[in-house]
């Protein structure tokens, strides 16, 4: 049973994926436009980037929520096992602002080493049901659940989205009550699940000071427990510095930089820098990424990109695994650039940086006219004397998965294509 406590995790706490959405517009957001789901229903495509003045602190509607809000606010870990063996995992909890939707934290799930790549992300909100205090578990509206865009947010809470409960799916409800200086709860009845076999599931949680256990159980269908811990035990997670740093500055430009290790000298002016990035939208399109191109992106140190990663990337160094969100002001502003990035749209990047070699000293002069990616700010490098680094193996494999992924999407999305002109021309044959 303890091999299944990572499927526990994702499938209560932090929630199991279903739905899509039909909902009214909401403040400061752009209605662009509705799409019809497979299997049913509409979804609202929204227009994010509201600008950091407009984003609101936190909501709270009692003492209480408030009270267990802080403290569930900070990182914790605990050694779980799981199908591949022992894992160190980290639950890192923040609040944040959500429009219509108060009491709300941001959670995120991830093995100790990767915190930079969370298996789970979701919303917990406290709230009154006949009086009585609860966790309800939200799911975000997309494809598995999945947002990168928010990736370390957590650790940057005053950067996250502008969001509604229009985006959000309830996925479980766990009842509460005061026990000594904490609390303890459950889920009030079984709730369905198809996990790891399981019809339906079960989840307990305790917090006391810097203790918070939880235990998720999961029942086949004559009712048998197939996984979580036996009845009276539990994950213990204890408080945990995860050593994620933030830095801000003025306009909202944030940097979160990730645990790695770093190696040579930060760089200096004109010194030649290769990294491989991810570009993000709010709303967690993908604008462009040096990952699909197969090489890393290169550039000389003072070059002139767009102001916010020239701002934020003064301290650049080997071995930074860096997320930079930069707020539309300091990107493209209210132009944009078509057809990818909206007007004023917050762009979030993803920075794997692979290597930084001494230059001739002086800035390359921006290219006049290169080749590059439709919505990429990121001048290709035109200095021939620069060799290309080689990646690490880490960073190839990433590089080599990221890819792969993608293929596999086209292949999918050209055989779906042919099946379905197949099928038309079939149904318009005469029998």
């Amino acid at each position: 049973m303890k091999s299944r406590t990572m499927l526990a995790l994702s499938a209560s706490l932090l929630g199991l994926a279903a739905g899509v959405c039909a909902a009214q517009d909401t403040p400061n957001r752009k209605l662009l436009g509705v799409t019809k789901v497979e299997g049913g229903g509409y979804a609202l495509n929204y227009e994010f980037g509201t600008p950091a003045h407009l984003r609101q602190p936190p909501q709270w509607t009692d003492e209480e929520a408030q009270r267990l809000g802080a403290a569930l606010t900070g990182s914790w870990k605990a050694t779980v096992s799981t199908p591949t063996g022992a894992h160190e995992t980290v639950l890192s909890i923040a609040p944040v602002f959500v429009t219509e939707m108060p009491n709300t934290l941001y959670v995120e799930a991830a093995r100790a080493d990767g915190l930079n790549r969370p298996y789970r992300a979701v919303l917990w909100q406290i709230h009154r049901m006949r009086g009585e205090l609860r966790i309800k578990t939200l799911e975000f509206r997309r494809q598995r659940g999945e947002m990168p865009q928010l990736v370390g947010m957590w650790a940057a809470p005053a950067a996250f989205p502008v969001y509604s409960i229009q985006d959000l799916v309830t996925t479980l409800d766990i009842a509460l009550s005061a026990s000594g200086d904490g609390w303890k709860g459950q889920t009030p009845a079984p709730y369905p699940t198809a996990v790891a076999g399981a019809v339906e599931m079960t989840s307990q949680i305790a917090l006391a000071g810097d203790e918070l256990k939880t235990a998720d159980r999961g029942f086949d269908a004559s009712g048998a427990q197939i996984w979580g811990p036996p009845e009276g035990q539990f994950y213990t997670f204890k408080r945990f510095d995860t050593g994620v740093k933030v830095n801000t500055w003025e306009g909202g430009l944030t940097t979160i930089d990730f645990p790695a290790p770093r190696t040579g000298d930060v760089a200096k002016e004109g010194d030649m820098i290769s990294l491989h990035y991810v570009g993000y939208l709010e709303n967690g399109e993908i604008f462009d990424t040096s990952y699909e191109r197969g090489a890393p992106f290169s550039y000389s140190m003072g070059q002139r990109l767009i102001q916010g990663w020239n701002t934020a990337m003064t301290d650049i160094q080997a071995g930074m695994q860096r997320r930079l969100i930069v707020p539309g002001p300091l990107a493209y502003g209210e132009a944009g650039r078509r057809p990818k990035i909206p007007s004023n749209a917050t762009l979030i990047f993803d920075i794997d940086v692979i290597k930084v070699a001494p230059g001739a000293g002086q800035p390359a002069a921006p290219p006049p006219a290169p080749q590059q990616p439709a919505g990429s700010d990121i001048k290709v490098n035109t200095n021939q004397q620069f060799q290309q680094a080689e990646p690490p193996p880490e960073i190839r494999a990433k590089m080599e998965e990221e890819m792969a992924r993608r293929r596999a999407e086209r292949i999918r999305a050209l055989e779906e294509a042919a099946k379905k002109e197949a099928e038309q021309k079939k149904d318009g044959k005469p029998e």
